[in-house]
């Protein structure tokens, strides 16, 4: 799995390396490692660009990993570009991980985003740059707490939320669609990982029982599916092994009955790195710059 998840995040930081490629002046002041509480996790990575005057709008990237691994300097390129090309201000936010028996849940995860996005705008306050409005998003489980911290949060968020983007996030663990389909991981893992997001034990037999589906429902991003919900970009592999193609159909559906502006990108070739559809993967960038273009400038 781990190889897999390696390969991933390769993916990903060449995706945003080829978007137009970074140019040779660094234009962009960057501040690594800002802490936002005790745990080595809770740390955020920012760069604010020197050429885009006073205010600026946020980008923010959150990095996959299962909710067990992977750190903020997964998404250091993306926030690069964001900054020297763009002249967006871009974050990547780290955050404490699931661990058997431990403390930290769902809901801990999504205070962690919710204070180092705090702390990436509060230090671009302290340089000179006020933040406008925000984007976030991620890939995979960075993903999923992207849409949940959008959909459930953002009468929190301490700038206007303009729109989410989804790089294959798990969407809605209701039903068996995603244990099931999850075959790229072992089964044990996953019931671990839905039982630690939930805070309640799942298992094999009891998935579909009403306490447990209620569990997962709370943690399901589709849940939180409104009409005011904000504007949404997604991307999703036919053949994810990871996170299955009926995540992206449910999400998608939730977005459909309640009319919310949305873009599903589906890559028929690709698993779960998005990387066998170039005509799509071209597609999906314009997108998303026409995203940003729109609705952070």
């Amino acid at each position: 799995m781990m190889q897999k998840m390696l390969s991933f995040f390769m993916a990903i930081v060449a995706f945003f390396m080829q978007l137009l490629g970074l140019s040779k002046k660094k234009n962009y002041n960057d501040f690594r490692d800002i802490s936002f509480g005790s745990d080595p996790n809770q740390v955020v990575d920012l760069a604010v660009p020197t050429n885009a005057g006073t205010e600026t709008g946020l980008f923010v990237y959150i990095h996959g990993g299962a909710w067990i691994s992977g750190d903020e300097d997964n998404g250091w390129e993306t926030v690069k570009y964001c900054a020297q090309e763009l002249k967006l201000s871009a974050a990547s936010v780290n955050y404490r991980f699931l661990s058997d028996g431990g403390s930290v849940h769902c809901r801990e995860m999504l205070d962690d985003i919710a204070s180092g996005i705090t702390a990436a705008v509060n230090k671009a306050a302290e340089n000179g740059v006020k933040i406008k409005s925000l984007a976030i998003g991620g890939t995979s489980a960075g993903a999923h707490l992207a849409l949940l911290y959008a959909y459930l949060r953002s009468d929190e968020a301490p700038v206007p939320i303009k729109f989410v983007y989804s790089e294959v996030g798990p969407a809605d663990f209701t039903g068996r669609t995603f244990l099931d389909g999850c075959t790229g991981m072992d089964k044990a893992l996953v019931l671990s990982l839905l039982s630690e997001l939930s805070g309640t034990t799942v298992t094999d037999a009891n998935i579909e029982t009403a306490a447990v589906q209620n569990a997962l429902k709370a943690v399901s991003p589709v849940t939180y599916v409104t009409p005011i919900s904000v504007p949404t970009l997604m991307a999703y592999g036919a053949k994810d092994d990871i996170v299955p193609i009926g995540i992206a159909h449910s999400l998608d559906n939730a977005l459909n009955s309640a009319g919310v502006k949305h873009d599903l990108f589906m890559f028929p070739r690709s698993g779960h790195s998005l990387n066998s559809d170039r005509a799509v993967r071209k597609a999906y960038k314009a997108k998303l710059l026409e995203y940003i273009r729109t609705y952070l400038y």
